[in-house]
């Protein structure tokens, strides 16, 4: 019989509880394929891609799609978690 080390496909690792379960799950021998943000980041642009789509098409009923998709603002948490991930940021501002 063979036996097969488990694999984890963990997102948000780069702080917190995705964090800390990859380095568990390392720790016991698994495999771990880990994202910091791109489920986010994806699904972010899924719901931008989706209301376009949407905007095309109900236009001609007159109907009005908009969809609010706030960009990067400066709080700590960006920070704190994962270290300085958006490069140049300067806490000041």
């Amino acid at each position: 019989m063979t036996t097969q080390t488990p694999v984890w496909f963990i997102t948000a690792t780069s702080s917190g509880f995705g964090y800390y379960t990859a380095l568990e799950a390392l720790a016991s021998g698994h495999h771990v394929i880990a994202s910091g943000r791109t489920l986010y980041y994806s699904t972010k642009w899924a719901v931008s891609g989706l209301s376009e789509a949407m905007r095309e098409e109900l236009a001609s009923f007159g109907i009005l799609i908009t969809d609010a998709e706030p960009g990067a603002f400066r709080k700590g948490f960006l920070v704190c978690g994962g270290g300085d991930l958006l490069g140049g940021y300067d806490s000041r501002v």
